[in-house]
């Protein structure tokens, strides 16, 4: 269970791509807004039934960008504002509450500051862009 919010929803860096290896916690996430995850369509002609024109899955899957909200305290998210500055492509899960976690290969590309809290001045929030590099794992 996260230490930075009551959430129980944790951002973690993995050492390699997919649900193996080694994980740091990132920071507790309050808030994410997912992306919209798609099937590219190809337009197919039927030529022996006049020319019928339809479309069908083409087996490409494409995610799109989304942010994350994260709730951090001293220094802990360094790495991650490095990526974002750096363009290095990161290995990246989302931890529930309920045990399941999404992996992902990502950019990090955005990276917002949210203003302060004068109730927790200890922590502090961020907004940070992911651009995924391929689908998302769900376990």
């Amino acid at each position: 269970m996260s230490d930075y919010t009551n959430y129980g929803t944790e951002l973690w860096k993995m050492s390699v791509s997919g649900s193996e290896g080694s994980a740091t916690i990132v920071a507790g996430v309050v808030k994410i807004d997912p992306p919209e995850i798609t099937m590219s369509m190809i337009n197919t002609t039927n030529h022996s039934s006049g020319s019928f024109m339809q479309q069908i899955p083409s087996g490409n899957t494409e995610v799109g960008d989304f942010t994350v909200t994260l709730a951090y305290s001293g220094s802990v998210v360094s790495a991650l504002y490095d990526s974002v500055t750096s363009g290095s492509l990161g290995y990246w899960k989302i931890s529930f509450r309920n045990g399941q976690s999404c992996y992902f290969d990502a950019y990090p590309n955005a990276w917002t500051p949210e203003g302060t809290d004068a109730q927790s001045p200890e922590m502090s929030m961020v907004t940070v862009g992911f651009a995924p590099t391929g689908t998302i794992l769900i376990s």
